[in-house]
């Protein structure tokens, strides 16, 4: 599963505006695009997670074991730091229960740069864990 989200297109002037204010880049430097890649961990019946840039969605991840891989390709109006929130809920086995993460914070974005979904840490007696994005290039 692909999608492609074009922040620039789909979010009114003043978003595109506040964003390339708010790395310090001009608008001339051009639209950057990124990916990210998730997967089914070994445990995990089903996925779905939403990555937010700058509380903007760029994309979600359904996963199940039929599609266990996806990507998101997004575009960004520049190079630079953005603030980026991760949800996502998991049905894991053997014991068919949801788990519920999250994970939030400041991601550097670059031109072609990829990124990885992953589990940082998990609490067994809420069922919640915490997820960050990591750089693979």
């Amino acid at each position: 599963m692909t999608a492609f989200c074009y922040i620039w297109r789909d979010a009114p002037a003043a978003f595109y505006n506040y964003l390339t204010a708010s790395v310090g880049a001009s608008s001339r430097s051009g639209p950057v695009p990124f990916t990210i890649y998730d997967e089914l961990g070994p445990n995990q019946l089903s996925e779905v997670a939403s990555v937010h840039i700058e509380a903007t969605l760029i994309g979600q991840f359904q996963l199940n074991p039929l599609n266990n891989r996806g990507e998101i390709t997004g575009i960004v109006p520049s190079a630079g730091r953005y603030n980026c929130q991760i949800q996502a809920r998991t049905l894991e086995h053997p014991m068919k229960r949801y788990v519920t993460c999250f994970g939030s914070g400041l991601i550097h974005i670059t031109a072609g740069a990829r990124y990885y979904l992953r589990l940082l840490e998990r609490n067994e007696k809420t069922g919640q864990c915490v997820v960050d994005m990591v750089a693979v290039n």
